[in-house]
């Protein structure tokens, strides 16, 4: 329509007042051919329309028969509800009948309870007050013997302090004695520790004089563990042509005695440019401890002063 209105404004209008004023027999061609251009719109656009109207007929169809479809669902749908509110409110009458049945069951035990209750209250306070009773008679009774048992214990408290008294006196002299006693007793200790320390110097003087004796006769020099002022000593000293050996001499042997014998070690190296081998000859077997510390740091325990004869003429002759 659009353009059949642009047609007849721009090109026809103009075109027929000119034919209509100079050539009639042209503007009766100009409106046959407006009246085809205008008839050929109105059938392009009835075409249209009817297009749009079967399409419209078609969705309006479509949708008749979905909407169809969903009232028959929901009224399904609805129809089940209705059915399941119908049950419900019969399942709740049904409960209501029951709850009212129980709460009348309910209401008649706890009436029995009550009573009963009432009953056994009153039992409890008759016997309360028959234990109140009992109870003023039983304080009697303590109150006597309280005061029995008081003038007993004032009795023995006398008794008490006569013992302590005799038994202040015996403790005392007891005292006295073990006081002397302790004294003999710390003056032996002593003895027997003097007597213990010359026991080990001498156990310690013949392991070092039996060292000596068979270190001469491989031909190793045994000599003071003196090195130098000021540095750490040791028992022994132990020479040969090829070898040098530090000796500590001890009861059992410890880790001080290995730590003086690393000490004295490094002193001598230090001087005489010569590693020592160390030993630690134990009048006593020493423990486990000491033995593995020693392995550790390189030093040979033993009890036999022949095998440290031994180990350095085995070296001697490497």
């Amino acid at each position: 329509m659009e353009k059949a209105k642009e047609l007849l404004e721009k090109g026809v209008k103009p075109s027929l007042w000119y034919a209509l004023e100079k050539d009639p027999k042209l503007a009766s061609e100009l409106i046959s051919r407006m009246f085809e251009e205008v008839l050929a719109v109105i059938v392009k656009v009835d075409q249209d329309l009817s297009s749009k109207i079967a399409e419209l007929t078609e969705n309006l169809s479509d949708l008749s028969k979905r909407t169809d479809e969903i009232n028959a669902q929901l009224s399904g749908k609805i129809a089940e509800l209705t059915e399941n509110v119908n049950n419900l409110s019969k399942r709740a009458d049904e409960m209501n009948i029951q709850l009212s049945s129980k709460i009348t069951e309910l209401s008649e035990n706890v009436n029995e309870i009550n009573m009963q209750l009432s009953k056994r209250i009153a039992e409890l306070t008759e016997n309360l007050s028959d234990l109140s009773k009992r109870t003023d008679e039983i304080n009697a009774q303590l109150s006597s013997k309280i005061a029995e048992l008081t003038e007993n214990l004032n009795n023995l408290s006398k008794r008490t302090d006569e013992i302590n008294a005799q038994l202040s006196s015996k403790i005392a002299e007891l005292t006295e004695n073990v006081n002397r006693l302790s004294k003999t007793v710390n003056g032996l200790a002593s003895t027997v520790g003097r007597l213990d320390r010359r026991y080990a110097k001498l156990r310690e003087t013949e392991l070092r004089q039996d060292l000596r004796d068979l270190c001469f006769k491989r031909g190793l020099e045994v000599d003071r563990g003196f090195i130098i002022r000021g540095k750490p000593e040791v028992d022994a000293v132990i020479t040969g042509r090829k070898v040098v050996a530090l000796v500590e001499i001890a009861m059992r042997g410890g880790s001080k005695d290995i730590r003086q014998l690393l000490r004295a070690s490094e002193a001598y190296e230090e001087i005489y440019k010569v590693r020592p081998r160390l030993f630690l000859l134990c009048v006593e077997e020493p423990d486990e401890l000491t033995i593995r510390r020693a392995e550790e740091k390189g030093v040979i325990v033993t009890m036999r002063p022949g095998e440290i004869a031994r180990e350095l003429e085995k070296a001697e002759s490497e």
